[in-house]
Order: structure tokens, then C-alpha cells, then sequence
């Protein structure tokens, strides 16, 4: 994966102009925060017919049908551009999972113009829980999607990264104490819970792929590692090399194609809620369903 795309910001659709200052750094811009906000409610009235933040969810599953099978190109990438808004899987994913978890989500993406090759959603109370590193969200735990286009195969599941351990060119690429990076390490013991999902996981067809990203390890059912030649392949990426791991499920190119849009969005969302066990075992928060919060 190239770090200078992965790296690359883009304002898309909704997407708060508060998650660009932050990244940014600036402090000072309280007022534009505000106004921006108001503009971001009034389009999601227009688009929705709704201001409520408790109803954005539940509007956009009504517009699950936006979405077709065609818009994951196995030869181009995920397709965003030229699109409606209730079309646009990024819209879709984000607003379900913010209904779903009553909390927002940052999106984040590899790619660039109309197609994208790689999207992920990290809850943002957990990249500004990072006390060095609420800036990035290199360091956050994220679902993420993608289109593998060497595999021809559509992936969906949880992913962390590592980063640089050495590194002068990209600082904000570094690894620090506070990533969740360092929280998937330590949970990597045989018998601990994290240990117990991944086989769960893999036991229901998940795959598993560590180490850098140009020649990753991977595991499934039938070779499931023990926790130390996890650790053995996480160890092995050179200091200089990007890097990290994922939890997916891969669905093939006639599965795609077999499906409907709405088939494929909510297999997407139930990945994610399949993977999310794993992924609060990384973070510094805990993602809960909405009813489950509700009755805290």
C-alpha cells in the first residue's frame, strides 16, 4: 500500500470540516466549526427529509437500494465519484455504523478520484482517547472495505496498523506508545479473549493476513497459528517497511455479482459487528450497540 495515497486527506460528502481541523492541529477555529456543522445538518435534511441525529441511520437504511453491485469494479476499486449521496457506499456504511454505535465515525480512505481502492471507518473517541496521537488515524483500530484487484476478491473486516518504526521522511507515520497497535501485541496470547475471537473468526471463514504489506503471512481455518508465530510474523517487518494486520472476509467476484446492492451493504455492516469483539480488545474505548448503551 503506497503511504503517500494512504496518507492523502480528501473532504468528501459529509464528512465534518472538524475531523480536517483536528488533523491539522488547529485550535482556534470554534465558530467555522459551528457553521459548517449547521450546513452539514441542513444537506442532511434535504437529502434525508430529517435534522434529528437520532433518525440519520434509520433514514439512510431506507435507502439501502443506492447502492449496486457494480459500484465494486474488480479492475478500478470501490466507486464514490459521480454518485448521489444515498448511492455512495461511504455515506451508507458511516451513518449505519453511527446509528448502530450512537457515536461518530471518521472515514478514511487509499485511493483517489472516483475510484477508491481501500475505505475504513474508525470511531473517533478512540483516535481523540490517544493522548500523542489524537491527530492521525494511523494509530486507531478501523473496519475497513476493499477491493483487492491482484486477488479479484472483495474484503471486509478489521484492520490495524503498524506504521514505521524508524522513520525521518513521515513522522506522523511513526509508530507511538499509544497506538492500538501496541494493545493487539499484547492481546496476542493463547487462551486470551483476542486469541478466542480470532479462531471464532476464522472458524466462520475469516481470514487473517500480518506483516507487511507487500508479502503478508495469512492464515485461515485450516492453518490457524498459535499466538507466537502471530507474533513471529508481526515481528518479522522490518523497522522501515509499512505494515499491520486484518480480520476479513473475502467474497469473490461471481459472489459479488450474485448479490443485490442491499444484500452486499448488509453483509458489509454484519462483518463488521462480527469483527467488533476483536477490535475492542485493541482500543482504548468499547464499541456498543446502541440498545446496549442505552441500558448502562
Amino acid at each position: 500500500m503506497d503511504v503517500l495515497s494512504s496518507a492523502l486527506r480528501t473532504k468528501y460528502f459529509f464528512r465534518t470540516i472538524e475531523d480536517d481541523f483536528l488533523e491539522l492541529g488547529v485550535a482556534l477555529f470554534a465558530p467555522v466549526l459551528e457553521n459548517w456543522h449547521n450546513r452539514i445538518i441542513l444537506q442532511r435534511s434535504a437529502t434525508f427529509g430529517s435534522t434529528d441525529s437520532d433518525n440519520w441511520g434509520a433514514e439512510m437504511k431506507l435507502r439501502l437500494d443506492g447502492f449496486r453491485p457494480e459500484f465494486l469494479d474488480f479492475q478500478r476499486g470501490i466507486r464514490v465519484g459521480h454518485l448521489e449521496p444515498h448511492e455512495r457506499i461511504t455515506q451508507i456504511l458511516k451513518l449505519s455504523l453511527e446509528d448502530r454505535h450512537g457515536q461518530t465515525f471518521v472515514t478514511d480512505r487509499w485511493g483517489r478520484g472516483v475510484y477508491w481502492q481501500w475505505i475504513c471507518f474508525l470511531p473517533k473517541a478512540n483516535r481523540l482517547a490517544k493522548p500523542v496521537s489524537s491527530q492521525v488515524n494511523f494509530g486507531c483500530a478501523k473496519y475497513f472495505i476493499m477491493v483487492d484487484r491482484e486477488e479479484e476478491r472483495f474484503k471486509a473486516g478489521l484492520q490495524i496498523e503498524r506504521g514505521f518504526v524508524r522513520t525521518e521522511q513521515y513522522p506522523d507515520c511513526r509508530l507511538c506508545d499509544d497506538w492500538d497497535w501496541n494493545r493487539l501485541v499484547v492481546g496476542l496470547r493463547d487462551g486470551g479473549p483476542l486469541m478466542k475471537e480470532l479462531r471464532r473468526l476464522a472458524g466462520e471463514d475469516f481470514e487473517i493476513q500480518v506483516g507487511s504489506w507487500e508479502s503478508p503471512a495469512r492464515f485461515s481455518q485450516s492453518d490457524f497459528p498459535s499466538s507466537g508465530r502471530l507474533l513471529g510474523a508481526l515481528s518479522s517487518m522490518a523497522p522501515d517497511h509499512w505494515g499491520g494486520f486484518q480480520v476479513f472476509y473475502p467474497m469473490s467476484v461471481e459472489e459479488v455479482r450474485a448479490s443485490t446492492g442491499q444484500d452486499l451493504v448488509e453483509a458489509m455492516l454484519a462483518i463488521f459487528e462480527e469483527v467488533t469483539p476483536a477490535m475492542n480488545q485493541c482500543m482504548q474505548i468499547r464499541l456498543k450497540a446502541r440498545d446496549q448503551v442505552l441500558q448502562v
